[in-house]
């Protein structure tokens, strides 16, 4: 059997735009060899979509209950922070300061749930704009790091939304000052070869095991003997990829942003 030119361009057009999500009645009641190629595309496409739908769906369930939890922590988290003033006020130091320890830890994973569930359902738009590396990572570094900050390199200009990279940023180095030793050096670089721009984070810790190189952007993923929550990765990671960059890590214990847009 011979096909014609103009059906297989036709066939070709019709999958590009069941590609682009598009609704195509490709079922053939002919005989022959074509027509059930045809059909099997068009059941192949019924079965993807339905797919997709349930993946949606699934999504957005996700997205409501991480959203629906961190609203309802709110309440308690507001009545503890008042009775730490109270304990404060009596004179309680120590559980005063063990207290404001958790309330925090509690604060940032409220927030970070909320920002992992935008991110999620796909609402939030980056507002990319030019950006200095070294702006970047000025503004990245947080104020809690007791460990000596080394930033190398000229500084290059990037294409991203500054905010959402920053929390990125943020996520990474806050990482680093977790996993590097008391008195420790935290080692930021930033530059560029043809492929893409790029800032790195590095700290002077334990290295990274292997077996976890493979899993540390996974949620809730934490290394043994932290008392880290395992979001500031995955999060880092999504905020990159919907941005079009990425995040690699390698040994020891290396952490690389890499932007491909110029």
């Amino acid at each position: 059997m011979f096909l014609k030119k103009r059906e297989i361009t036709e066939l070709s057009e019709n999958i590009r735009k069941i590609i682009d999500g598009q609704t195509v009645d490709l079922r053939d009641n002919s005989e022959g060899v074509f027509a059930i190629l045809r059909n099997d595309i068009h059941t192949l496409a019924d079965k993807l979509n339905a797919q997709a739908e349930t993946l949606a769906k699934e999504k957005r369930a996700m997205s409501e209950a991480i959203t629906d939890i961190s609203h309802q922590l709110k309440t308690p988290l507001t009545s503890a922070i008042m009775m730490s003033e109270l304990l404060e006020k009596e004179n309680r130091p120590e559980f005063h300061e063990n207290l404001q320890n958790s309330l925090k830890r509690m604060e940032w994973l409220i927030y970070a749930l909320l920002k992992l569930a935008r991110l999620d359902s796909g609402t939030i738009k980056f507002k990319k704009e030019r950006v200095r590396s070294d702006e970047l990572i000025k503004m990245s570094i947080p104020a809690f790091i007791t460990q000596k900050v080394d930033i190398f390199g000229e500084s290059v200009q990037l294409f991203c939304d500054i905010n959402w990279t920053a929390e990125a940023l943020t996520n990474i180095i806050k990482n680093a000052g977790e996993h590097a030793e008391y008195g420790g050096i935290i080692t930021i670089n930033q530059g560029e070869n043809n492929l893409y721009r790029w800032i790195s984070v590095e700290n002077s810790g334990e290295a990274i095991p292997k077996e976890r190189l493979t899993v540390i952007f996974e949620r809730f993923q934490t290394a043994e003997n932290k008392d880290g929550i395992g979001v500031g990765l995955n999060m880092a990671k999504t905020i990159m990829l919907r941005q079009g960059g990425n995040i690699e890590v390698l040994p020891p214990n290396i952490f690389t942003l890499k932007f491909y847009s110029r």
